[in-house]
């Protein structure tokens, strides 16, 4: 497990450092490590893997920004979904038909 002690820090210090207002870096270091000694067992066959290390990376990114988002509902008051920052592919799942337009980003602006 101490192959992905630089994986885990790096995770955890991008995401303190876009929600460092409702976490903090200890924090999400021990929520990052809690999840990486909960499956172990992954973990290790991931490393196994020739892209291993970004599979471990992607996963480790995901969980703290879940993390993230839950303490920022948490102290928001709001749900996570309303929180989340989506990326574009998200937005696109979700509203597939703004993008169809040319001119989507001033799509019916003022009206």
């Amino acid at each position: 497990m101490k192959q992905i002690e630089p994986w885990v820090n790096q995770s955890a210090a991008a995401t303190y450092r876009a929600y460092s207002t409702w976490i903090s870096l200890s924090d999400m270091r021990q929520h990052l490590w809690s999840w990486a000694y909960a499956n172990e067992k992954r973990v290790r066959e991931y490393l196994t893997h020739q892209d291993g290390e970004r599979i471990i990376r992607s996963i480790l990114n995901r969980e703290a920004r879940n993390y993230a988002i839950k303490e920022r509902a948490t102290m928001t008051g709001y749900s996570p979904e309303d929180i989340a920052w989506y990326s574009i592919t998200a937005i696109k799942n979700i509203l597939p038909d703004v993008f169809d337009h040319e001119d989507w980003q001033t799509f019916e602006v003022g009206s």
